[in-house]
């Protein structure tokens, strides 16, 4: 059995509930909210954990060939990092990536996001900002429609990026919460090639690792947990999120329209908040 890294052994007795949480990306139980899990550990020893509890003794082939991860070494804001991610496969190839983890190991939530691509119209070129607690691996694993698995990944120099304060007034945040900006970033010239869009929501994406400066309080985790987007009523992808997203968490990502049609985005939070928006592309 992996041996259990001990920013997790106070789940040695549920291992099992354990593994069901990551899988949902929902790893924020206050046992884990601390802001730099894992310092003094090995490197390679949490994620060892992670890769045998989520991808068993699966393959997983490194390198870029199939996906690409871009993040800055050291950050300059952690509760703002940037990532892009971009796929290597030919738009013409008849393999194409239907999955995709996104994993910060020292991160008290490891798993940001997990990505369902359920048309070959979605391609895997996303662009969003996470948060990044302390120094740590970024990674980025893509299932391809074959079933096989292959990881980029980057190391990221960042402290304090989950314990950030929501900047602003967040009752004002929370007022606004849910509404959305969708915009085309770039347009090709028909509708057969890839068009670059992005969606931003509003939302605090709250960790329960701030604390209020008042109070000493730390609020509840209060975050965007599902995020679905479908062109022409077909949903091209979907993505289940945790509070590693950043607040107002932004994703840009490309997607063949193959027509006019609305597009739409419906998300849900941890609250069972849910809020939505179409737009129209012509």
């Amino acid at each position: 059995m992996t041996p259990i890294p001990s920013r997790f052994r106070g789940f040695q007795k549920s291992v099992s509930g354990l593994v069901a949480v990551l899988a949902l990306g929902l790893l924020a139980a206050p046992a884990l909210a601390q802001e730099a899990p894992g310092q003094g550990e090995d490197e390679e020893e949490v994620w060892s954990f992670l890769r045998k509890e989520l991808f068993q003794d699966r393959t997983i082939t490194e390198g870029e060939s199939v996906v690409d991860l871009t993040a800055p070494y050291r950050a300059q804001d952690p509760a703002m990092v940037p990532l892009s991610i971009q796929e290597k496969l030919p738009a013409d190839s008849d393999r194409r990536i239907e999955k995709m983890w996104l994993i910060i190991d020292e991160n008290p939530s490891p798993m940001t996001a997990k990505l369902h691509f359920e048309s070959p119209r979605a391609r895997a070129n996303l662009s969003t900002r996470v948060r990044v607690a302390t120094y740590s691996n970024v990674r980025v694993i893509a299932e391809t429609a074959d079933g096989e698995l292959f990881m980029d990944k980057e190391f990221v120099k960042a402290t304090g990026g989950c314990s950030a304060p929501v900047p602003g007034d967040l009752k004002e945040a929370k007022r606004h919460m849910g509404q959305m900006r969708m915009r085309i970033r770039e347009r090709s010239e028909g509708w057969q090639a890839p068009w670059t869009l992005q969606v931003q929501i509003r939302h605090p994406n709250i960790t329960g690792l701030q604390k209020d400066p008042i109070t000493h309080l730390r609020p509840q985790p209060h975050y965007v947990r599902k995020v679905r987007v479908s062109y022409g009523g077909e949903t091209m992808l979907w993505a289940e999120t945790t509070f590693g997203l950043s607040e107002n968490p932004s994703i840009r990502f490309d997607l063949v329209p193959g027509g006019p049609g609305d597009l739409r985005i419906v998300a849900e939070d941890t609250e069972n908040n849910r809020f939505h928006k179409t737009l129209a592309l012509q």
